[in-house]
């Protein structure tokens, strides 16, 4: 490998304000401190050969658009997947709480398969085309090989890390304090259905425990599940917003468990937080938690309630494991994650310039897909004039934004 005298990096930044903007902000506190020349922006303003690291992969559109502005400007390109197979969450977790109902409802579910197969096509060519990549863990570096025939040599794996005030002690009298409870089951993250807080109040149903759901409500609709759900329990329910990093601390700190029961979680950071505070840890098996914490956790099925509860109920009884949290304190660093991340453009910055064969191929089909998305949500828009404005409206706006603007930039790419 030649020797890198200097890195200069281009971070864009994610859309997404919660573990990625926190693993965005730290791993760019950690590069700078490993003497990397970090800029944030857009892949605009790089020259060529320079590192263009895009972390916001679940918005795929978007890092579709900065990815192909990267190549047009010639420079390297890294990429945090941020990947889980998402097929049992489509197939059962949106059961009875998204389906496609009404007079649209056959349209929907056609512009949601097309949309899957964009989605797709946009990132086995995005996978396969970057110069680097930087999943959290073996296990996800795993899924990406096997579902877009990604080059595993071109991996490098960089875990999540926890910031310091994670890894400090505190006593969480305040939160317990504040809200009245301790020694409760924890859930920290945004509530939706893909993080499954309806099925864990299921679950937990006729426990006596109290349970704390942490975060902001991805929809009204889901919130509303979950509190009908919660009036059915045997214990306390509380429904607490996003909270700041001391104040989250102290809810860890007060908690007995946290339970992450979603349908996929790529590497849980809430998981490495509370398990640094002292909690037991209990993981769904879609993630690649079982990386992190290895038998030192409970793992449950997210589609059996049972299992579930089980999980939960068994880590509640176990006693308490400092060794984890001194593991997690150790090991789990945001200055490991930069080091492993600054390997990552190293690669890049060694890897051939030569155009892959299939390139051309795997962007036209990503914008026949992207093509047929588009015509998919014009005529969902037509309709939508015709039976209320203000959908109309915010369909309009979702699709200009994502779909169509995506669409402009690969064809312009293909047309060079």
């Amino acid at each position: 490998m030649a020797e890198h005298t200097s890195l200069k990096v281009w971070l864009v930044p994610p859309l997404n304000r919660g573990g990625l903007q926190e693993q965005f902000e730290q791993t760019a506190a950690a590069l700078a401190q490993l003497g990397v020349s970090v800029h944030v922006g857009d892949a605009s303003a790089a020259a060529p050969n320079e590192i263009v690291h895009l972390f916001d992969a679940p918005a795929i559109f978007e890092t579709l658009q900065q990815f192909l502005t990267a190549r047009a400007q010639g420079a390297r390109i890294v990429v945090n997947p941020v990947y889980w197979n998402a097929t049992r969450f489509f197939q059962q977790g949106l059961a009875g709480i998204d389906e496609p109902r009404g007079a649209q409802a056959d349209l929907e579910e056609r512009i949601r398969h097309v949309q899957r197969q964009a989605e797709y096509a946009a990132r086995k060519l995005i996978f396969c085309h970057a110069d680097a990549l930087l999943p959290l863990s073996p296990s996800e570096a795993a899924l990406v090989a096997h579902d877009f025939d990604a080059p595993r040599d071109r991996m490098i794996i960089a875990p999540n890390g926890i910031g310091s005030v994670f890894a400090q002690p505190h006593s969480g009298d305040s939160f317990a304090q504040k809200y009245g409870v301790r020694d409760f089951i924890l859930c920290a993250g945004r509530l939706d259905a893909v993080k499954n807080q309806l099925a864990l109040l299921r679950a937990l149903r006729d426990e006596s425990v109290a349970l704390v759901l942490i975060g902001k409500a991805e929809t009204p609709e889901y919130l509303d599940l979950c509190q009908r759900q919660a009036q059915l329990s045997q214990g306390r329910v509380l429904f607490v917003p996003s909270l700041p990093r001391e104040e989250l601390a102290a809810a860890y700190a007060a908690a007995r468990v946290h339970a992450l029961v979603s349908w996929f979680d790529v590497a849980p950071l809430a998981a490495l937080e509370a398990a640094a505070s002292g909690c037991r840890v209990v993981l769904t098996s879609e993630s690649g938690g079982r990386d992190y914490f290895g038998d030192d956790a409970w793992y449950c099925d997210p589609g059996d309630d049972l299992s579930i509860r089980h999980a939960v109920c068994a880590a509640y009884a176990a006693p308490a494991n400092p060794a984890l949290r001194e593991r997690v304190v150790r090991e789990f660093t945001w200055t490991h994650a930069a080091e492993q991340t600054k390997r990552a453009y190293e690669l890049a910055q060694d890897a051939p310039r030569a155009e892959p064969d299939d390139y051309l191929a795997q962007a036209q089909s990503a914008l026949a897909e992207l093509a047929e998305l588009a015509v998919l949500q014009d005529e969902s828009r037509a309709q939508l004039w015709q039976e209320k404005e203000s959908l109309a409206r915010e369909r309009d706006a979702y699709a200009n934004g994502r779909v169509i603007n995506t669409l402009n930039v690969l064809n312009r790419a293909l047309k060079r």
